[in-house]
């Protein structure tokens, strides 16, 4: 404190002892407005400022704690005499003041903060959610995670999340949006999710990168991709008994609930969730409502997840109950899951991981079958080893939609019923809106039938044909030549039109007979050998690194 300042601050406390009064207006020396008090248990001066607030006659008070006359007299006096001038309460300003500190500072703190905390935080509510609430395995759980992970996250985990730019998102999610349409959308609803959850944590403070000018920026970028975006594999659907039958040689669950899905053409979730409390069976065929959380459409009513099956899906499932039956004994609990993960008595309380399915369709079509030079790809030259989903959905919708009646030369089955049983709801809105008829359960368990019994028609019409041909040789002195003129004599039958029950077994049978043929020339003429080399090479890479 300077000179002056000191004497007039002893100056000032010695009359304030002399005094009576408690109160020292310190107008005589220039600051009107300004008065002085003593502390007496302290023996210290205290300055405060009196002035009336706009539009109010009564006194207020400002006072200016732990301060000494110089700082009060040449710093905040003066600048609440300037906001009083200009009509401002001081107490208010101060406040106010305060506030934006305490922002500023909040805001210093969380740009502080690296997008890694912010992001392991995200991670253990994401995982904790999906298994607990959503019923999740662990490893499933993780899957979302470990796409962040993967993408996002190297580029971003030492960065302060309060300096992340819109135009930081943009390099990132580009190039990846391009490259692959599919996993670059994921990443961008967990970023969204991400920043949402600490802008909520911050009260607002920070602010989302992910704006409107973002996604207009990643527009361009989502059109490549998604023209990029292919759809997953499916053979022609007339190959389908061929790969059914071929199913049939592997005796594992995996199988299991790939000859499910195929058969009642539903998503794989669906299927791994189903319990047996969701079943119900009607005279050798039934249905099966799909929960709202295992459904692809989320709010979708009860029809539009109610999947119908036949006798052939009714009597795989026969096979599985015995196995439940035993958990219900264990456990007192009707509600375990059709296809678990262990089929042990007592362990149907968690699904079939969906890892464990697509391990099974890698090493059947994308290994096995591919040993015997045969290569199960999509029907179009540029697709891919054939996929679960689509040799399911796609081959059940272009079969249905091609299926012609003999009498009428009409298709076979209405356009409404085949979407029914894929559970595709009406999108358009007036389409909603008026068409409210209802599709008997009649035509549906109809067309599943003849869904089944097309998928199983080579199994069972070439195990009739052959088991036929058997018994009439071994009747007949087991002369072989003899089993080759009957076959001979169906082919002229079947070529003359003649319909009977063996010459729909030798007309199935020669179809599965040309799905084979047309698979061996495919392993051919799109390089099967180097998908093999390709995937043994991979699995060797993947048990060393194990």
């Amino acid at each position: 404190m300077s000179r002056h300042f000191t004497e007039l601050e002893n100056k000032i406390k010695i009359q304030l002892q002399q005094k009576s009064s408690p109160r020292l207006s310190l107008a005589p020396y220039g600051y009107t407005g300004l008065y002085a008090s003593l502390d007496k248990k302290r023996n210290i001066v205290k300055y405060e400022l009196r002035y009336k607030k706009p539009l109010d006659k009564k006194l207020t008070t400002r006072t200016y704690k732990g301060k000494g006359l110089e700082e009060v007299a040449t710093i905040d006096f003066p600048k609440d005499r300037l906001y009083l001038s200009k009509g401002i309460d001081p107490n208010a300003q101060d406040r106010t003041n305060r506030a934006e500190a305490i922002e500023a500072l909040n805001q210093q703190r969380s740009k502080a903060i690296l997008f890694k905390t912010v992001y392991a935080e995200w991670e253990h509510n994401k995982i904790t959610e999906l298994t607990q609430k959503q019923g999740k395995t662990p490893r499933e759980a993780r899957r979302e995670p470990d796409r962040i992970r993967k993408h996002i996250y190297p580029h971003l985990a030492d960065t302060p999340v309060g300096k992340i730019t819109s135009f930081d998102l943009i390099k990132i999610l580009t190039p990846l949006f391009k490259d692959s349409y599919d996993t670059a959308k994921k990443c961008y609803t967990a970023l969204i999710e991400i920043f949402a959850q600490f802008e909520i944590k911050t009260n607002g403070k920070f602010k989302s990168p992910i704006t409107t000018s973002l996604t207009i920026a990643l527009r361009k970028s989502r059109e490549e991709g998604i023209r990029k975006t292919g759809h997953f594999s499916a053979p022609a659907y007339w190959q389908l008994p061929m790969i059914f039958h071929t199913l049939g040689d592997y005796d594992y669950l995996s199988s299991d609930i790939v000859r499910f899905c195929i058969l009642t053409a539903c998503r794989l979730k669906a299927a791994r969730h189903l319990r047996w409390s969701d079943i119900t069976f009607d005279d050798h065929k039934g249905y099966f409502v799909i929960p709202e959380s295992n459904n692809k459409v989320k709010g979708a009513p009860k029809e539009s997840r109610t999947v119908y099956f036949g006798n052939l899906v009714y009597l795989l499932l026969l096979a599985q109950k015995e196995s439940f039956l035993s958990f219900l004994l264990n456990t007192g609990r009707d509600d375990g899951y059709v296809f678990p993960k262990n089929m042990e008595a007592d362990k149907h309380d968690q699904p079939i991981g969906e890892d464990a399915v697509s391990a099974f369709m890698k090493k059947t079509f994308h290994y096995s079958e591919l040993k015997k030079g045969r290569l199960w790809k999509g029907k179009e030259p540029e697709e891919g080893l054939i996929q679960l989903h689509a040799t399911s959905r796609s081959c059940f919708q272009t079969w249905a939609l091609e299926q012609i009646d003999n009498k009428t030369n009409l298709p076979k089955y209405r356009k409404e019923v085949i979407e029914h049983c894929l559970l595709h709801s009406k999108k358009d809105a007036y389409k909603g809106a008026y068409d409210r008829s209802s599709i008997p359960s009649e035509e549906i368990y109809q067309l599943k039938n003849d869904w089944e019994n097309f998928c199983s028609s080579y199994t069972t019409y070439g195990d009739l044909l052959w088991e036929r041909f058997k018994y009439k040789v071994k009747v007949n002195s087991g002369d072989e030549q003899e089993a080759l003129n009957m076959l001979c004599e169906l082919e002229e039958d079947a070529r003359n039109g003649v319909e009977s029950e063996e010459t729909k077994s030798l007309q199935c049978y020669n179809l599965g007979q040309q799905a084979i043929i047309k698979a061996q020339q495919d392993f051919k003429k799109f390089g099967g050998e180097k998908y093999l080399k390709d995937l043994e090479h991979r699995n060797s890479k993947q048990i060393s690194e194990s």
